[in-house]
């Protein structure tokens, strides 16, 4: 095989194992948590401290009525029985009871919202449980497969790097350091020669430089791009 040959072959090569390269960076992308997953455990988050905002307020608003009424009753029953007490006193007493009584019903008001507040929020953090739920399941089943297509793309790049040092091997030091050059110059540094014409620039070359092209071992570039010129 002719030395442009083998420089193509091992262009060839690197186009493919580019490829496999570029293949395995997307797949490493989407490994770890994806948006969906994170979005879904923030949307948990939020609903969970809803969640115990709401049952602070409940806790607080219920101490806080077990209090009141418990006054309530107290003044209620000093009322009633406050046969010999002082008008004033008396006075005093009811408008307790009828600040305590208001002050209740204001508190079981607030309770009652507070509550279907409550109940709001726990059928919202059970939905984000669902949904986390579902999303990760999704989520890990994607990743088993990602895994996969890993390492399979990584055995074939291996595959791919020992077979392109066999044909590397086969070249000569100075055509290896030759295609080095070129490929830094050009990201397409060869061309195929067919019917006489480059295929890269698409020129009819010369008789003379496609008969050097296809009948010497000589490496010939073409005169209008540049590119090192491959025979048929």
């Amino acid at each position: 095989m002719k030395p442009a040959q083998l420089l193509w072959r091992l262009f060839e090569m690197d186009q493919e194992i580019q490829s496999v390269q570029q293949a395995i960076g997307e797949v490493r992308s989407k490994l770890g948590v994806s948006r969906p997953v994170q979005e879904a455990r923030e949307r948990l988050a939020e609903a969970e401290r809803r969640l115990k905002r709401a049952q602070q307020q409940q806790s607080e608003l219920d101490d806080e009525l077990a209090q009141v009424t418990q006054k309530l009753a107290a003044s209620e029953k000093a009322l009633y029985e406050g046969q010999g007490r002082h008008p004033k006193e008396l006075q005093s007493l009811q408008e307790e009871v009828t600040y305590l009584s208001r002050r209740s019903s204001r508190l079981q008001e607030s309770l009652l919202e507070v509550m279907e507040g409550l109940e709001e929020a726990r059928q919202e953090y059970q939905r984000a449980q669902e949904l986390l739920a579902s999303v990760e399941q999704e989520w890990r089943a994607s990743q088993g497969a990602l895994a996969q297509e890993l390492e399979q793309l990584e055995r074939r790049l291996g595959k791919l790097e020992r077979r392109r040092e066999d044909w590397a091997s086969m070249l000569a030091p100075e055509h290896l350091r030759l295609y080095d050059e070129l490929c830094q110059r050009k990201s397409t540094p060869l061309a195929r020669l067919q019917n006489g014409i480059c295929q890269a620039c698409g020129i009819r070359l010369p008789v003379a430089e496609v008969q050097r092209a296809r009948d010497t071992d000589e490496l010939v570039y073409c005169s209008q791009c540049g590119r090192l010129l491959v025979a048929e």
